[in-house]
C-alpha cells in the first residue's frame, strides 16, 4: 500500500502537499498498522498550519516503492515529500531530484540538528550536503538464546567480549549432543563475512561508487575470522532454523526484531521455546565495537512548489518529538533524536512493552549502538556488487580457497562490474 497524502489551504489559494511512502514496515516485521503515526502527524500538521487538510489512498507496497517512484520521475508527478531507501539515496541525489535542505536548516531557529545521533544524519547526506532527515533508525544486535548458554555453563556476554570469545563460547556449544556422529548444537549462524566486515567499520567502497576495497588485510582478517567459525561447523550450514528450534546460541538482528518478538502478542510465536535476550555485537580484533545501523530517511522534490509548508511538514515527521516519541509505540524502529530514544520515557515505553524482567538491553544500550555504529554505503549496483562478491568469498569456507587469491578476483570482478 501506497500513503498519498495531500494538504490544503483554503480553496481560492490552494496549497498542495504530495507525500509518498510505502505500507507496512521498512524492517520487514510485523506492524499493527502502518498508517497510524502518519494519522497522528498528518492531524497535528493540520493543527499547526490552520486550512491545511491531509488525506492518503493506498496503493503500493515496499517492494514495489522504488519502480513506482521512477515512474513519477518519468512522469514529472515527484511528491513534495517522500521516504527514501536507502538504495535509491545516490541515484535521487545524481538525478537532481531531492531539495537541499542546508539552507532550511540553518535558516530555521526552532531546529537544531544536533538533537540527531550523528550516524542517521549523516543517512541523508552526499558531499558534505544534507539532501534529506532521518526518520526511523534501527541498529543491529546479537541475539542470544541464554537457555542454551546456561546448559553450557557459559555467563550471558555483555558488552566487553571479543571476536575471540564468541569463537571461544561457539566452540564449547558446537557438539553432538545424541551421539549419532552428527553435530546438532552450534554456536552462531547469519553472522557472515560482510557481517564481520562492518563490524570493523570496513568501507568496501568509495562514496563516488567508483572503487571497491575487498582486497586489503583488513577484509582478509574478517573473512578468516568467519572461516574459523564455520570450520567449527563441519561442513553444516547453520541456518535461523536452527536458531528458531533453540539448538543455536547467538544470531545477529535488528532492534526492530527485538522490539517485535519481545512485545505481545509476537512473543508466543517466536522463540517461545527457549529464554532469550539481546546484547551489544562482539568487539572485533581491532577492538571496534560496531553494529550495522540502518536508516529510513525523508527528502524533499526540488521540483516542489511548496517548499516552505513541505519543510513544515518535513519537520512534523522527523523533528517533532511528540511524533517521534510515538515511534516506540506505533512502529518497531527507534528515534534518530537522541533525546527522544535516551529519555525516561522511552524507558519506562520498553519496559512496559518488553515483557521480560530480564531484559539485557535498554534505550542507553540501544543509543550506544548507534552511536558506534556504522552504515553501510548502498548505491544502484550495492546489492548486485555484494552478490558477486558474496559468491567467490564463499568458495572460500566450501572448497578451502586461498583467501588473499580469492580477494583479488574479488576486487578484479566487482570493479568490472561497477565501472
Amino acid at each position: 500500500m501506497f500513503f498519498f497524502f495531500s494538504a490544503c489551504s483554503d480553496h481560492d489559494n490552494a496549497a498542495e502537499l504530495h507525500f509518498g511512502v510505502f505500507a507496512g514496515s521498512n524492517w520487514d516485521v510485523a506492524v499493527k498498522d502502518s498508517a497510524i503515526l502518519f494519522d497522528r502527524a498528518i492531524k497535528k500538521f493540520e493543527y499547526e498550519n490552520p486550512g491545511s487538510k491531509a488525506i492518503y489512498n493506498s496503493g503500493i507496497r515496499k517492494d514495489q516503492y522504488s519502480e513506482w517512484f521512477s515512474q513519477q520521475i518519468l512522469k514529472g508527478t515527484v511528491p513534495d515529500i517522500f521516504v527514501i531507501l536507502e538504495a535509491d539515496f545516490s541515484k535521487l541525489v545524481s538525478l537532481n531530484i531531492l531539495e537541499l535542505l542546508d539552507v532550511y536548516i540553518s535558516a530555521d531557529v526552532s531546529f537544531d540538528a544536533d538533537r540527531y545521533y550523528n550516524l542517521c544524519l549523516n543517512g541523508g547526506r552526499s558531499g558534505g550536503k544534507q539532501y534529506a532527515l532521518p526518520f526511523e533508525t534501527v541498529p543491529d544486535v546479537m541475539c542470544v538464546n541464554k537457555t542454551l548458554l546456561k546448559k553450557e555453563n557459559i555467563s550471558v556476554p555483555l558488552d566487553n567480549y571479543s571476536w575471540n570469545d564468541l569463537y571461544d563460547m561457539c566452540k564449547q556449544i558446537t557438539k553432538d549432543n545424541d551421539g549419532d556422529g552428527t553435530l546438532d548444537q552450534f554456536g552462531i549462524c547469519g553472522f557472515g563475512w560482510l557481517e564481520a566486515v562492518y563490524s570493523d567499520k570496513i568501507s568496501l567502497f568509495s562514496v563516488d561508487e567508483k572503487k571497491c576495497f575487498f582486497n586489503t588485510p583488513e577484509v582478509a582478517n574478517a573473512v578468516k575470522f568467519i572461516q574459523s567459525l564455520e570450520s567449527l561447523n563441519q561442513g553444516y550450514k547453520v541456518t535461523q532454523e536452527d536458531f528458531d528450534s533453540g539448538n543455536v546460541a547467538f544470531m545477529p538482528i535488528s532492534i526492530a526484531e527485538y522490539r517485535t518478538y519481545k512485545s505481545y502478542p509476537y512473543q508466543i510465536k517466536k522463540y517461545s521455546e527457549f529464554q532469550w535476550d539481546a546484547v551489544d555485537m562482539p568487539k572485533t580484533s581491532s577492538g571496534r565495537n560496531s553494529s550495522v545501523v540502518n536508516n529510513l530517511i525523508i527528502g524533499m522534490s526540488r521540483h516542489s512548489r511548496n517548499k516552505q509548508l513541505a519543510w513544515k511538514f518535513l519537520k512534523t515527521l522527523t523533528y517533532d518529538s511528540e511524533i517521534q516519541q510515538r515511534l516506540f509505540v506505533d512502529s518497531a524502529g527507534i528515534s534518530p533524536l537522541k533525546d527522544i530514544t535516551e529519555s525516561n520515557t522511552t524507558r519506562m515505553i520498553l519496559e512496559n512493552v518488553i515483557d521480560d524482567n530480564s531484559r539485557l538491553i535498554d534505550n542507553k544500550q540501544i543509543g550506544r549502538a548507534i552511536e558506534n555504529g556504522y552504515t553501510a554505503y548502498k548505491f544502484p549496483l550495492y546489492a548486485d556488487a555484494i552478490q558477486i562478491a558474496d559468491s567467490e568469498i564463499s568458495k572460500i569456507y566450501i572448497d578451502n580457497r586461498n583467501i588473499e587469491d580469492t580477494l583479488r578476483v574479488v576486487q578484479q570482478r566487482v570493479m568490472n562490474y561497477i565501472k
